[in-house]
């Protein structure tokens, strides 16, 4: 068989116990093409190379996760979170 062909495909199932994360959350994900993946006899399948892409978007940068954070209070008293 090439090579090619051999990549990991996950079930809805195997990838929300992997991310640890529910069911339907990765078929929200697939339904709003967050995620790709396709459908066999109507049960979804995704690729390794598309849960891959997901992760790589998603992973803030350095800059990103080093953004300070500082609370506000407002004229009103309300407080605020600015970034």
């Amino acid at each position: 068989m090439d090579k090619s062909l051999e990549e990991k495909i996950f079930t809805t199932e195997e990838l929300a116990e992997y991310w640890k994360v529910s069911y339907n959350t990765i078929n929200i994900l697939l339904r709003r093409g967050d995620l790709q993946g396709f459908r066999v006899m109507g049960a979804w399948r995704i690729p390794l190379s598309a849960v891959k892409k997901y992760e790589e978007e998603r992973t803030p940068t350095k800059k990103e996760t080093l953004c300070t954070t500082k609370l506000v209070r407002d004229k009103n008293g309300n407080v605020r979170i600015v970034i």
